[in-house]
């Protein structure tokens, strides 16, 4: 069962979508923890490394 062109052209846009707004979610409560917890920024250093490898996956 082949999906038609536009079809799967926008299921890709949304889910692109929601892997950006999740990426941003995922950021946002990693800095908060970070900053609570770790002072000198080495946790989100190698986090963003981390996520920068998952955003040249995708």
């Amino acid at each position: 069962h082949q999906l038609p062109f536009y079809r799967r052209k926008w299921l890709f846009r949304v889910s692109q979508v929601w892997i950006l707004l999740f990426y941003q979610h995922i950021t946002t409560i990693y800095t908060q923890i970070n900053k609570a917890t770790d002072v000198e920024g080495l946790g989100l250093r190698k986090f963003s490394g981390v996520m920068s490898l998952i955003k040249q996956v995708l």
